[in-house]
């Protein structure tokens, strides 16, 4: 009769805990670390391509503003303009308003 020693695969490591641990997580961790540091990389190429076209937009707006205050500017001269003449056509005294 052949005996089967199976005391070996039944009884503790002589490892210790720690030991065991770092053994089993440290290639499921290290496969995650490098999975999410892909997906930050994305993320990061993303975030620079979207502050790219955020500093566009806030040129362009800037320039549509200043453009805005000039023509401002230029309807408030002819509102001037406007006011003064029907002040003389009415025969009013033009005074500094």
């Amino acid at each position: 009769m052949m005996m089967i020693c199976t005391h070996l695969q039944d009884s503790p490591s002589t490892l210790p805990p720690a030991t065991i641990l770092t053994a089993q997580l440290t290639p499921l961790l290290l496969a995650a670390q490098k999975e999410v540091a892909g997906k930050i990389e994305v993320v990061q190429g993303s975030n620079t391509e979207l502050m790219g076209k955020i500093e566009a937009q806030r040129r362009e707006i800037g320039e549509l503003v200043k453009l805005l205050e000039g023509r401002l500017g230029m309807l408030d001269g002819a509102v001037e303009v406007v006011v003064a003449g029907r002040k003389e056509v009415a025969g009013e005294e033009i005074v500094g308003d």
